[in-house]
């Protein structure tokens, strides 16, 4: 049986693409025969894309849940991203989905790209803990910055932080925020496994 949140983001698919091709013969009647409604035609058609960008962080979460954990070292996760290990972290392995767990570290990486700033990824350990550190992703939000966990609609680029949140808090890790300076940082942590890899 396909996952369940599949079958829900397919059954759901299907009627929002149907609504999304009326809404665009709908706004293209209207330019011509009554330019006048046009725009909330339009507006219907963006609220559309919308609906259907949020349906695809079912497929995101889909993946999560599908996905197996099992000890994996902290410097694999890092390799792709320049990641700076501290010696007191080198050798720590977490325990967590492994494809999920480097999307993740993509996904908030492409988050500051996209808002302009030029991320960095370091690693260190904590208290029972590692954590991936994020600097460079971009300028601080006019709200709190925690507030980019909840889909706001005016920062769309939160779509990515909010399934790095999923795929953290499935293997009982979280994401924080922090500022330096007008800059957005942030901190990915898993608990370390006991178990090696």
């Amino acid at each position: 049986m396909p996952p369940v949140l599949a079958v829900l983001r397919h059954a759901l698919a299907d009627p929002l693409s149907a609504a999304t091709a009326k809404a665009e013969v709908l706004a293209a009647r209207l330019s011509r025969e009554a330019p006048g409604l046009a725009a909330r035609a339009q507006d219907l058609g963006a609220d559309l894309a919308t609906a259907g960008r949020l349906l695809d962080l079912l497929s995101a979460l889909s993946d999560i849940v599908e996905e197996v954990p099992e000890p994996v070292p902290i410097r694999r996760l890092v390799a792709h991203y320049g990641g700076a290990t501290g010696e007191d972290a080198g050798g720590s392995v977490v325990r967590v989905r492994p494809a999920t767990a480097e999307e993740a570290i993509l996904r908030i990486v492409a988050f500051g790209t996209a808002r302009g700033g030029t991320p960095l990824v370091a690693v260190r350990a904590g208290a029972g803990c590692v954590e991936v550190l994020f600097d460079g992703l971009g300028p601080l939000p006019p709200f709190p910055p925690e507030r980019l966990l909840l889909l706001p609609r005016e920062v769309p680029e939160a779509d990515d932080l909010f399934v790095a949140h999923a795929a953290a808090a499935a293997d009982g890790g979280t994401l924080r925020f922090s500022a330096a300076g007008d800059g957005l940082g942030a901190m990915l942590s898993w608990p370390q496994a006991v178990d090696g890899p």
